[in-house]
């Protein structure tokens, strides 16, 4: 499996091209990140790209690899996560005054990649790709 794209718009800056787009991802991620998304693109490379992150995921893109890489905020965890927790929010009773906030343990640290076959198919992030 790989990314499937959905092209929102192409514009041109300067002497650049500039693509808007849905990157989503599929049910097994490969460690190191998904290759491809110059060519679903229709580019010949980029000098920069933002993934907007989603599903409390961020993303990155290896530009020497040529690979969008998922990441997910472990708070300094060693192991790198396959099954996504979700967020923890808050809580409260009907009708008090009070609000109940499920308390989180915050470490902080380095996010870690997702690990290998992580299913990834329901997420979506919105790229902005600026290149040739």
């Amino acid at each position: 499996m790989a990314l499937t794209v959905a092209i929102k718009r192409n514009e041109i800056f300067g002497a650049r091209r500039v693509v808007f787009a849905d990157v989503t991802f599929d049910a097994s991620y490969p460690t190191g990140g998904e290759l491809g998304l110059e060519a679903l693109l229709n580019m010949g490379g980029f000098d920069f790209l933002l993934a907007a992150p989603n599903k409390g995921l961020m993303f990155e893109y290896d530009f020497t690899n040529k690979k969008l890489m998922a990441f997910y905020p472990t708070g300094g965890a060693t192991a790198a996560p396959t099954t996504l927790a979700a967020p923890k929010g808050v809580a409260s009773a009907a009708g008090a005054d009070t609000i109940t906030i499920d308390p989180v343990p915050i470490t902080p640290g380095q996010a870690k990649e997702v690990g290998s076959t992580a299913d990834l198919s329901t997420v979506v992030t919105r790229v902005m790709a600026i290149g040739a």
